[in-house]
């Protein structure tokens, strides 16, 4: 009777351990997502794998910061319609 009171005790290293491994894979998941949904070559592929595979958190980090390849123009890009808008709104208020 003992011995099955046991069997549904869980150790807490064991929670432990299944944390890390879905934390993991989860890890993993998203590597191959974010890498592979950008065209890089495959050399860049590989050393962003690798960095997010050994240093999980701070890869992560590392890959937002440095290894989107969103260009500044893009970013800042403001159509000609909206030029337009911005300036007309920038000079009425100046005549205010």
């Amino acid at each position: 009777m003992e011995d099955l009171n046991n069997a549904y005790v869980i150790d807490g290293s064991m929670v432990f351990t299944y944390i890390f491994i879905a934390l993991f894979l989860l890890n993993i998941s998203f590597v191959f997502t974010i890498i592979f949904m950008e065209r890089r070559s495959a050399g860049s592929i590989w050393a962003w794998i690798l960095v997010l595979s050994l240093f999980p958190i701070l890869g992560f980090i590392l890959y937002l910061l440095f290894g989107r390849q969103i260009q500044r123009k893009s970013i800042f890009k403001v159509s000609e319609k909206d030029q337009k808008g911005l300036t007309q709104l920038v000079n009425q208020q100046l005549k205010a």
